[in-house]
């Protein structure tokens, strides 16, 4: 599952690039794209009985950690109009990282001497990929994305433990389903539309939302319940090669000499840094 997750998810910044709309309008369409791709699962009786097997308490701790992801959404997508694809995709994966670091504080992981090594050579990489090279990419967009790559740690540190004892499909659903209701709200608040695109807009949200969306975070979900949770991370730091190829290919938007050599050290450090032997993966409900 986890190379058509990969391939799926590389295909993100692609589409929000295509698609001309506001960062607040695309992250809610993803979501509502993909909540909407899993109601047939629903004529399924098992799925049924998921659904309603959560608990009021679950279905709450998924809703709170969703607004983390809703967060992730607005900065990544917003990083992509102040920087470069290659610089905002690479930024963001460095999420490996940050889930070692803030796994020590918030759930009392021991972070190990490779993975601190590991840190401290993907900040190295982050600081020379944030130096703006010639109006290609942007402090503030690097920085957008460096906070994106920092709030889906977080989530990730929050889903861990739920997935434990939740199913895919209604942990899924559930997740998209709070996002829309999150960005919806905070679209109001700063009155950013959320209609009236024009057709090739449509067409990129509805691909946004249902390839690296809905099959590309859904396959990597299932995989956590599979595999070692190593070599997921260590799948995901494919999307950086993925998206970028995609930008040279479709937006003529070839990456700066400092954006590779930044991004080769950020992808190697965290390859040094996750690749744990003996690392065993936590038992979690399908």
């Amino acid at each position: 599952m986890l190379l058509p997750a990969v391939m799926a998810v590389a295909a993100s910044a692609l589409f929000i690039r295509l698609a001309d709309v506001p960062p607040l309008a695309a992250a809610f369409w993803r979501a509502a794209f993909a909540g909407i791709a899993f109601l047939p699962l629903f004529i399924f009786p098992s799925v049924w009985r998921q659904w309603r097997g959560l608990t009021i308490k679950t279905f709450l701790a998924i809703c709170g950690a969703t607004f983390i992801v809703a967060i992730h959404n607005i900065l990544f997508i917003t990083s992509l109009s102040y920087t470069s694809v290659a610089a905002s995709t690479v930024l963001t994966c460095t999420q490996p990282i940050f889930t070692a670091f803030l796994g020590a504080f918030l759930i009392h992981e021991k972070v190990s001497r490779r993975a601190a090594l590991g840190l401290i050579g993907a900040i190295a990489g982050a600081v020379l990929i944030s130096l703006p090279q010639g109006g290609s990419t942007t402090l503030k967009g690097n920085l957008l994305a460096i906070a994106a790559a920092i709030t889906i740690a977080l989530f990730v540190l929050c889903a861990r433990t739920l997935r434990k004892t939740v199913p895919l499909v209604p942990f899924q659903l559930t997740v998209h389903l709070a996002s829309v209701v999150y960005l919806f709200l905070f679209a109001q608040i700063f009155t950013i539309p959320l209609t009236g695109f024009d057709f090739n807009s449509w067409k990129a949200l509805l691909l946004l939302g249902l390839i690296p969306t809905f099959i590309g975070h859904t396959l990597l979900t299932y995989s956590v319940g599979y595999l070692k949770a190593y070599l997921v991370s260590l799948a995901i730091v494919g999307e950086p090669v993925g998206a970028t190829l995609l930008a040279a290919i479709f937006l003529a938007e070839i990456p700066s000499w400092l954006t590779v050599i930044g991004g080769a050290i950020i992808l190697a450090s965290i390859l040094y840094a996750i690749y744990e032997k003996d690392v065993t993966p936590s038992a979690i409900a399908n």
